[in-house]
């Protein structure tokens, strides 16, 4: 068993091995172990008398093994797109938090200028109360505006498996506070169209809508779980739609409906010591966040980061490719976002 999970976590929680992966010659012998919650550890520190196993296997015990099937994730992951009456001019990732009642937690600048301005604040309220006023409302046709949510089906042809968002759903923005330290809103379905859209997202306008309640309770969304415990050098991923290649390539007007993961690891938990000063041209002055080491690109706004065991660590606000490093918004800071939005959907 590892020796870090041992003197830190429950016992029950303690990440192990199976005997067979470490008491190996040590020509098999693995440098590092890295366990399932990110500790480092020397294999001998695992092993008691050596043993050598001429059958033994060599396994590389620090890729991105799960005890799940990370596909299982992408039912709980969707498409976020924001319909400005005439054509989709944004779009993102998200994730389910509560199956039932609709909830999703998001990026927030897919929706809105989350620079520091006097223009800006002056309308805050109006982001909080009603969810109407998004990105720059001289882009958008009076009511006909939307947020769009695109739910992942699976499609099977000539044996191979691929994952498409299909739009279904409508949403409002139900919680967002505190725009210029934390890039995040929680949006909560509302209504449903009467028949899934794909390519001809241009006729939304012409579709009859429907109350969703009732079709969410047959969607049965599994609600992904979130943690605040991370570890340094912890392997994650991130998951999402992204809208361009890895060459930096756009995927077209269309947009991609695919949705993929990008692997990595954790760098550095970082906490701002002067959260009251302005950083980035934009204003926006996080307070805390996780910087890893992972490819992010446009669309991946919004997507989950998890860990080994499917916990999300939190949300995607920005990444380098260039530099190989993802900015992402901590659970920690999502917190109170989401207490506000399940009293709001309570009255």
């Amino acid at each position: 068993m590892c020796p870090v999970c041992l003197a830190n976590l429950p016992i029950q929680e303690a990440a192990s091995w199976d005997s067979i992966e470490v008491n190996c010659s040590d020509e098999k012998r693995p440098a590092i172990a890295l366990c399932n919650e990110g500790h480092c550890v020397s294999p001998m520190l695992l092993t008691g008398e050596k043993q050598i196993l001429n059958h033994c296997t060599k396994k590389n015990l620090s890729d991105f093994n799960t005890s799940f099937n990370i596909t299982s994730l992408y039912r709980s992951v969707v498409r976020i797109a924001v319909w400005n009456g005439r054509e989709i001019c944004r779009v993102g990732s998200g994730f389910i938090v509560d199956g039932q009642k609709g909830l999703i937690v998001t990026s927030a600048h897919t929706f809105m200028d989350i620079s520091v301005d006097d223009s800006f604040i002056g309308a805050y309220d109006n982001f909080m109360k009603y969810g109407e006023q998004y990105f720059s409302k001289d882009d958008f046709c009076g009511s006909r505006r939307k947020i769009l949510v695109g739910i992942t089906k699976e499609n099977i042809v000539n044996g191979t498996t691929s994952y498409e968002a299909v739009y279904r759903y409508c949403a409002q923005i139900v919680a967002a506070e505190d725009l210029s330290h934390v890039d995040a809103c929680v949006l909560q379905i509302k209504t449903k169209f009467e028949r899934d859209l794909t390519h001809d997202v241009n006729c939304c306008d012409s579709i009859c809508m429907l109350p969703a309640k009732k079709s969410l309770r047959k969607e049965r969304f599994i609600s992904l779980k979130m943690t605040s415990r991370c570890e340094i050098e912890e392997q994650v991923a991130i998951i999402g739609y992204r809208q361009e290649g890895i060459a930096g390539v756009k995927f077209g007007e269309n947009h991609n409906r695919s949705i993929d993961f990008s692997k990595g690891y954790l760098r550095e938990f970082w906490t701002n010591a002067h959260p009251h000063s302005v950083i980035g041209n934009d204003g926006f002055q996080p307070r805390v966040e996780l910087i890893a080491c992972c490819f992010s690109m446009n669309g991946y706004s919004g997507g989950p980061m998890v860990n080994k065991k499917g916990e999300v660590l939190g949300i995607v606000r920005s990444g380098y490719l260039e530099r190989h490093e993802c900015y992402v918004v901590p659970t920690c800071e999502l917190k109170e976002l989401l207490d506000t939005a399940r009293k709001r959907c309570r009255i």
